[in-house]
């Protein structure tokens, strides 16, 4: 096959590589280990999540307490140190240079540890180091959930006396505005580093997925950095009231993972099969315009917001929610017209606490509404869709993007976190992509994902297509594609020596020549692009 030797059109995997980087957009950012997209605009965001709230003013510090301090939670932390490695999604058989992490975990059962689902994102290596005496354990993820960024750990081998002398921390759910917090940290030698302040308000916002909003503490207090790490317990009366996610130095303010999320994690755990925290499936307004209230029909004095979109097959479609509806009280807390209700523990918190904070996994709740002047009640079901049922999946870690490279033509399924790897991806993403991802209710059911051909490399087999990329595939062969491995079936299923790709929108129809899509394939691998699929 005299003609791969070409140096002009296939010479080298450097060529390759070079090649298909200058098809994508010049503002690609694949190294970085997030991405996060601009601030959620008002009723945007994952269904169910409102806008970010108007937080009531911090409450005034009390008089820190003179007694002393107890020292025996030092007895129940220790160091999380990572390795990671994430995959790069414009590149998917390559995997982004190491990185290590280092936070503060927590013992909550017999070796059982707390930590931040963030903190082993994508882990290839997880030690335990004892705060107090360095001693050292290779530990491995029990189980995580990203939406609410916490995870459990457990050694990987006996424990050889790991655990002696530790004690399991109890989990305080009873925290109130003002209450004293400790934030705990440990000194090189060991020493404990303890830092007051208070809890000076509660909201609603994200951990570390942008778009999954859940009940959240302020500290204020001055912190000092230990260990390069702001990911610290924190403890109230001796008891674990949360997890410090970060820290702000100028307006001295952390963030704090509570104790009622930690717990209601725990104890879905537990039960063997985990829901997670639900959302009803909802994008809303607020309802502060005189004028749109007066259409609406809502009375001077009333709340309530505005339902623009109700995901299909989400709880609130299941549950009788239409577009339009004006959201009016859930079980008994009336909505105010920005999205807040008035919490009994913390005052005025976004409503969104109702639906994920405060009921238990399952209930129903009795929502009141106006729909069309009339006013009704409903009867909901929040419920939760793991983010592998999407048809373009929010968020992926811990496994490499599923994708098939095939004779210089390489296919993906769609992800955020593919959109996220461009820099201010809603402007520099590929537009078709992006409204795909914005309207993934378009498409018809038989698709489990979202398949597109992402870009091609200058190949014998791929003359003529070279421009092509960021389209969404319909079919392959005359087989419709429904995720990336209906795209492999269909494959091995060429048409009088030809593979036939039928694309979105008024592309042109790509023949592929089986023998030269061979060839090149093994060129490919010989050049260093390994593994040339991933399915799974």
């Amino acid at each position: 096959m005299h003609f791969l030797r070409r140096p002009a059109r296939f010479s080298s995997s450097a060529a390759l590589l070079a090649a298909a980087l200058c098809l994508m957009a010049p503002s690609m950012a694949d190294d970085a280990l997030i991405d996060l997209p601009p601030p959620i605009e008002e009723g945007e965001g994952m269904p169910g999540v409102g806008d970010i709230p108007e937080a009531p003013p911090p409450v005034a510090p009390p008089a820190p307490p003179a007694a002393a301090r107890d020292t025996a939670p030092a007895d129940a932390f220790m160091y999380v140190s990572v390795t990671a490695q994430r995959y790069r999604f414009p590149q998917p058989w390559e995997r982004m240079p190491p990185q290590r992490r280092r936070g503060m975990g927590v013992l909550i059962g017999e070796g059982k540890i707390l930590a931040t689902a963030e903190l082993v994102a994508d882990a290839t290596f997880i030690e335990l180091e004892r705060a107090t005496t360095g001693q050292r354990l290779t530990a491995r993820v029990v189980f995580r959930d990203y939406e609410c960024n916490l995870a459990v750990l457990e050694p990987v081998a006996p424990a050889d006396g790991f655990f002696d002398g530790m004690k399991i921390m109890e989990i305080d759910t009873a925290g109130n505005l003002g209450d004293v917090i400790e934030v705990w940290q440990f000194e090189d030698d060991g020493t404990p580093l303890v830092s007051e302040g208070w809890l000076s308000r509660a909201l609603i916002g994200s951990y570390f997925i942008p778009d999954r909003r859940l009940l959240r503490y302020e500290f204020k207090g001055s912190l000092q950095n230990r260990g390069g790490s702001f990911i610290l317990p924190a403890v109230r009366d001796g008891r674990l009231t949360g997890i410090v996610l970060g820290y702000n130095a100028s307006d001295q303010i952390a963030d704090i993972l509570p104790a009622p999320i930690i717990r209601r994690f725990l104890d879905d755990l537990a039960e063997g099969e985990y829901t997670g925290f639900p959302v009803l499936g909802i994008t809303y307004a607020r309802t502060t315009d005189d004028q749109f209230r007066r259409w609406l029909g809502l009375e001077p004095g009333e709340g309530g917001i505005y339902i623009n979109r109700v995901r299909p097959q989400s709880a609130a479609a299941e549950g009788g929610l239409l577009d339009g509806d004006v959201l009016l009280a859930i079980d008994g807390f009336a909505i105010d017209r920005r999205g807040f209700y008035q919490d009994p523990d913390f005052g005025p918190l976004d409503f969104g606490h109702l639906i994920s904070g405060r009921p238990e996994a399952g209930q129903t709740l009795e929502v009141d509404i106006l729909r069309d002047g009339e006013r009704m009640q409903l009867q909901l079901t929040p419920s939760r869709t793991p983010p592998g049922e999407f048809l373009v999946e929010p968020y992926m870690f811990d496994r490499g993007p599923r994708f098939l490279m095939t004779g210089g033509v390489l296919f993906k399924e769609l992800t955020r976190p593919f959109l996220l790897s461009f820099r201010d991806w809603t402007t520099n993403a590929p537009i078709q992509l992006v409204e795909a991802e914005r309207n993934q209710e378009l498409y018809n059911e038989d698709r489990r994902k979202l398949v597109f051909l992402a870009y091609t490399l200058p190949t014998p087999a791929t003359v003529g297509y070279e421009r092509i990329s960021s389209a969404i595939v319909e079919r392959v062969n005359g087989r419709p594609i429904g995720d990336i491995r209906d795209l492999a079936e269909a494959l091995d299923h060429p048409q009088d020596g030809l593979h036939t790709i039928e694309l979105e929108g008024d592309l042109p129809v790509l023949h592929l020549d089986v023998d030269l899509v061979r060839e090149v394939d093994r060129q490919l691998e010989a050049q260093g692009i390994q593994p040339m699929s991933r399915l799974e």
